[in-house]
């Protein structure tokens, strides 16, 4: 089957959709030839499958054998028309698109032609009369290939962040993905080697995410635990100085999974940062955030005693006392501040050296302005350091100016510096409102 470029392009008529329509066959998974019957495909225009205008069909011959063998939908103008201004407007959303939304569409498209390759190799042998260990490698190379452009997508926005002038002024962690500390600068150096140049200490995120929890359906505990110690050992060589850990649902597995990771972490030289989350999602009060965060933290620090875990060596990563996304009393800054203070004060040890909050959906504004209350409020009057680890609360307003055109790195970087001296100064209880209008009208900035 030989299609013309003209044919060719109306299977990308897809207009700016990250879910492409299920295919009208099945894809079962075998590690042979299968035998089926050939499908009889048609066009996909504007994310739906469909006929030709015309409806006219034309064979798909396989070379082997001379046997007709299905067929597919032929394109003419009125279809080519249709396709083009689907993929007109698909690709006018595709670069509105950030680099790292493309690399996650672009990860998926991977995988799913890797949990297709049976089938879409052995129609490849049926169209085109290759042997079908030929079509299957040509398969993974084209899903690897993918995965590529994916990464360096990835890279592009990792080495924005990382090489933001001055950047380490106001943080002084972050924490990397396996995939990162792995990686190079666009210029060739590391990422772990350029974050310590610019006086930021890396880290290096090591679970393995949330899986369901047996017998508490709803319920979700943190793996990778397994084979940790040797992880550990390995980032520690490739420059990680601490290591981080996320923990959500079910409360006595997770603080147990916590400590344990902790005193791993201890035994290999890392501090820990110990990150037992709750979320913002649905409509509980702030009253109800502070009892449920109140019972995990007492839960935490108890597996922590338990599993010897040097307190004096370790970072606590939780998340603010806030009402949930969706209720009605959101409260004032003030109010969270107190809620969070009161909360926290009931239940980590005075040995603790910090607390990073994370933002947790917060928007960027907020996260800064209720950060700077606790400072404020309780100046003087805290046993532990209140910072924060912020990931979308800082890097987001620079992730939507870069948008992965090289041209737009140093007004996204500057928005990125904002925000970070924004959130020094909350550090320091200095931050208000007129902070971020001014200092993002300060030239050079």
């Amino acid at each position: 089957m030989r299609w013309s470029k003209k044919e060719a392009i109306v299977g990308c008529g897809i207009a700016g959709h990250a879910e492409i329509p299920a295919c009208p066959y099945a894809f079962p998974s075998e590690n042979a030839p299968m035998t089926i019957a050939y499908p009889h495909t048609q066009l996909l225009i504007d994310n739906a499958w469909c006929e030709a205008a015309s409806g006219r069909r034309h064979p798909v011959v396989n070379p082997a054998t001379g046997a007709t063998i299905g067929s597919f939908a032929w394109a003419e103008q009125a279809d080519l028309d249709r396709a083009l201004e689907s993929a007109e407007r698909g690709f006018k959303a595709w670069r509105k698109m950030s680099a790292y939304d493309r690399s996650k569409i672009m990860r998926k498209a991977a995988n799913l032609l890797r949990e297709r390759i049976d089938l879409v190799s052995t129609l490849m042998t049926m169209e085109q009369g290759k042997p079908y260990a030929e079509a299957k490698a040509e398969t993974f190379n084209g899903a690897d290939t993918i995965d590529w452009f994916a990464e360096e997508a990835r890279r592009a926005y990792r080495d924005m962040i990382v090489t933001t002038p001055h950047l380490g002024d106001a943080i002084s962690g972050a924490i990397l993905y396996d995939e990162t500390i792995r990686q190079q600068t666009l210029r060739g150096l590391p990422f772990a080697r350029a974050l310590e140049d610019a006086g930021i200490i890396p880290g290096i995120k090591v679970d393995a995410g949330a899986k369901a929890l047996a017998a508490h359906p709803g319920e979700f505990v943190t793996e990778g635990l397994d084979g940790l110690r040797e992880q550990l050992a390995e980032y520690a060589t490739m420059g990680a100085r601490f290591a981080r850990s996320p923990s959500r649902g079910c409360i006595e597995a997770n603080a147990h999974a916590l400590a344990r990771y902790a005193g791993l972490c201890q035994e290999a030289g890392l501090v820990p940062i110990v990150e037992p989350e709750v979320l913002m999602d649905g409509d509980h009060s702030l009253e109800r955030c502070s009892a449920v965060t109140q019972a995990v933290l007492h839960a935490v620090f108890d597996q922590l005693d338990t599993q010897r875990v040097m307190l004096e060596g370790m970072l606590l990563k939780p998340n603010m006392v806030l009402p949930g996304l969706a209720a009605v009393d959101q409260g004032s800054v003030d109010q969270v501040a107190d809620a969070t203070v009161h909360c926290f004060l009931r239940t980590v040890p005075a040995a603790v050296p910090g607390i990073a909050f994370l933002s947790g959906g917060q928007s960027a504004e907020l996260a800064s302005a209720r950060l700077n209350a606790m400072n404020l409020r309780f100046a003087g009057r805290l046993p532990w350091a209140l910072a924060f680890s912020f990931a979308r609360a800082i890097q987001q307003p620079a992730l939507e100016i870069w948008r992965g055109v090289a041209a737009n790195v140093p007004v996204a970087q500057q928005a990125l510096g904002h925000r970070a001296d924004c959130n020094r100064l909350a550090r320091r209880g200095r931050y208000d409102s007129n902070t971020d209008a001014g200092a993002a009208a300060a030239p050079g900035h």
